[in-house]
């Protein structure tokens, strides 16, 4: 996989802690974390290590409420980042919102940690191992 920097976007405290827990058993994984959409946009237009953010994950209150907004800033920017959303028991309403503003795919967040931390590494494999392949994968949902 190299090195690569996931951006993680989730207000939700304990949601984030157990992200950014499955995404630590990957050390070639860096983690920028922020609390909703209007700080990933800032994030992403103040460059430095968020110029090298691989794939962009959304948490349930983005993909609801704003998921279109990340990816309207990144295309202004010309920045071909995957966006994807991971939540439990999401609404269908809003996981085809999401889907139709842009979000590459949107899954169901296992609930117990051995499959959390399996699916996020699998997560990781198939959307930062092959990002060339990523950019065509479209409205995937599980």
């Amino acid at each position: 996989m190299g090195d690569a920097v996931v951006l993680l976007i989730e207000n939700s405290q304990a949601e984030s802690t157990l992200a950014c827990a499955a995404l630590a058993l990957h050390p070639e994984i860096a983690v920028l974390a922020v609390s909703d959409v209007p700080a990933a946009i800032d994030l992403l237009q103040k460059g430095g290590s968020a110029s090298e953010v691989g794939i962009a994950i959304l948490g349930r209150d983005a993909i609801g409420s704003s998921a279109g907004k990340l990816i309207e800033a990144l295309s202004r920017a010309g920045r071909a980042i995957p966006v994807i959303g991971i939540a439990a028991g999401l609404r269908e309403s809003d996981r085809r919102r999401a889907l139709a503003a842009g979000v590459r795919a949107v899954y169901d967040r296992p609930r117990d940690w051995k499959s959390y931390s399996a699916f996020m590494q699998s997560l990781l494999a198939e959307w930062l191992a092959t990002r060339k392949d990523s950019a065509r994968r479209r409205g995937r949902t599980s």
